[in-house]
């Protein structure tokens, strides 16, 4: 099915339903049978998985730009600020990490490149390696593993040479300022000794190295002291497992994506139906900064996790897991986020687990709707969907199929998502910038197909089977605060009424953002992320105006 098909269809209908509904009669009976002849077509893609051991030592990777992917522990503990390694080290060695990045950019089989970090408040100096990290080796490096050593020199280092190659005391204290970037003018001012017997003691340390000079015997000392990190593509795989990996909870398959700071103060967040978890770069640079990592459950439906048990139950069903997957994350408390549709889930989850779930926020996110209506600003194909629900299981059958057709090609999902953001100017801006377009067309992908059962269900428990939504309202005492962040020029918020739902209930609060659409990841990623921030530290303005 080309994109024009489908869209004439979905505007012929829109027409259609508008002026008369009486020409719809036979409207049933065409849509079984296109639908006998789609359920020939659609095919699945199941992905598989990987686990995480994360790394340990004072050990981090970095992006191109130096900023941080994750850091270990150590690293963590000895610089907690900073976004980026040029944030951290001495200003003086900034170019020697630039040209070391470019270096190992440009050639294929470099292998790992030191630099000594002279400082000008010790008498030592530090150690640092670089290494390309990327878990494919035939891609251009856009990842970097990073090993600081606080000292070049170690007890370590000095017990090897004194076992394995006879240096002396003398030599060893020698060798070791030489390690260390001294010239020889200040050993022998450090040690008040003669430069003949600096030169005689240097010349007896290369002959046991076995090496012709300085240059090559300090290169080896350094390279010893490095010695101890295991193999970098090994880490480089487990980075990789630490952005994506799948859980076992409780017998079921749960896909699990990390982004930001992979080290950082972690939050959970829940995708829409179609909204997904691709963020767009200045998103996630922004998280990084603020030392935040998104934990991005693919909930059941959707990417790798097992479909839903029954679609009707489907809500239910996230409930049930939910704890379980803390478990899994080791996570006894976290705040939760989530976009656009994910609201009935974050709403349901932060009513139903309080004292683990201790605040949220939804970015576009809606709110109940009991009449009935649609939002007129919804695009045509989300109102259709909610005419087939409320009229037509056969429809509803129909669109299953078709939708799941056409979501198979690409070049479909592109248009698909600037027809449904056509409506809002700040949104068709913000999709011709960077892989901004990519990043909204990911979230389509995320739909498992041909059987789209978490969509369905989605849709049934946010527009039919409004229960949840009800009994929260009804008991709503120890329902942990949900904070609604809405850009003033999105169509597909009636914001006078989500205000009206905002303001009536203690446990819920609202903000705009102006100049703002649909898209706010994209558009305003540093008062979004900000307003993230505030929550996770629990600071009092988080959930203001």
């Amino acid at each position: 099915m080309e994109p024009e098909q489908l869209f004439e269809f979905l505007e012929q209908w829109d027409r259609t339903t508008a002026t008369s509904l009486s020409e719809m009669d036979d409207f049933e009976d065409h849509l079984e049978r296109a639908a006998e002849i789609l359920d020939r077509i659609a095919q699945t893609n199941p992905n598989d998985e990987g686990h995480l051991v994360p790394p340990a030592g004072m050990e981090a990777f970095v992006n191109f730009r130096g900023g941080f992917l994750f850091k270990s522990p150590e690293w963590e503990r000895a610089h907690p600020t900073g976004a980026t390694l040029y944030d951290v080290i001495p200003e003086w060695h900034h170019d020697d990490v630039e040209r070391t990045f470019l270096f190992l950019r440009n050639n294929k089989n470099a292998g790992p490149q030191l630099i000594v970090c002279k400082s000008d408040q010790v008498a030592t100096n530090s150690l640092l390696m670089i290494q390309k990290a990327n878990a494919q080796e035939s891609e251009q490096p856009n990842k970097f593993f990073v090993r600081w050593l606080v000292s070049a020199w170690s007890p370590r280092l000095e017990s090897y040479f004194r076992e394995q190659h006879n240096l002396t005391s003398a030599e060893l204290s020698v060798f070791e300022q030489m390690v260390n970037g001294l010239s020889f003018r200040q050993i022998e001012d450090r040690f008040e000794k003669t430069r003949e017997t600096v030169k005689t003691q240097s010349k007896s340390i290369y002959s046991k190295l076995g090496f012709a000079g300085r240059e090559g015997a300090v290169r080896f000392a350094l390279h010893l002291q490095l010695i101890m990190p295991p193999d970098v593509k090994r880490k480089s795989d487990l980075l990789a497992n630490l952005e994506t990996e799948i859980l076992n909870v409780n017998g079921r398959k749960i896909g699990i994506v990390r982004k930001g700071m992979l080290s950082g103060r972690p939050f959970i967040f829940l995708h829409g139906i179609v909204s997904g978890y691709e963020f767009g770069e200045d998103f996630e640079e922004q998280l990084r900064q603020a030392n935040l990592c998104a934990i991005c459950i693919e909930r059941p439906g959707y990417g790798r996790s097992d479909n839903p048990v029954s679609s009707d139950q489907i809500l239910e069903e996230w409930l049930n897991l939910f704890p379980a997957i803390l478990d899994s994350l080791r996570l006894e408390e976290c705040c939760l986020v989530t976009h656009a549709s994910g609201a009935i889930y974050a709403a349901s989850t932060l009513h139903s687990f309080p004292d683990r779930v201790c605040r949220g926020i939804g970015i576009s996110s809606g709110v109940p709707n009991f009449t009935g209506s649609v939002q007129k600003g919804l695009p045509v194909s989300h109102r259709f969907l909610h005419w087939c629900l409320r009229n037509s299981s056969v429809a509803i059958n129909f669109y299953t199929k078709i939708y799941a057709e056409y979501l198979n090609k690409d070049a479909n999902l592109e248009k698909l998502v600037l027809n449904n953001y056509s409506e809002s100017a700040p949104d068709k801006l913000a999709l011709d910038v960077g892989d901004n377009l990519q990043c909204a067309v990911a979230g389509y992908k995320l739909l498992e197909r041909p059987k789209l059962k978490g969509m369905f269900g989605d849709i049934k428990a946010m527009w039919v089977n409004l229960k949840r939504w009800q009994t929260l309202l009804e008991t709503n005492e120890n329902t942990a605060h949900f904070h609604h962040i809405w850009g003033a020029e999105d169509p597909m918020i009636a914001h006078d009424d989500c205000k009206a739902y905002c303001d009536t209930y203690p446990f819920t609060s609202w903000s705009i953002i102006e100049g703002g659409g649909h898209l706010l990841q994209f558009t305003h990623a540093h008062q979004v992320v900000h307003k993230i921030e505030l929550m996770v530290q629990n600071d009092q303005a988080w959930n203001q105006n």
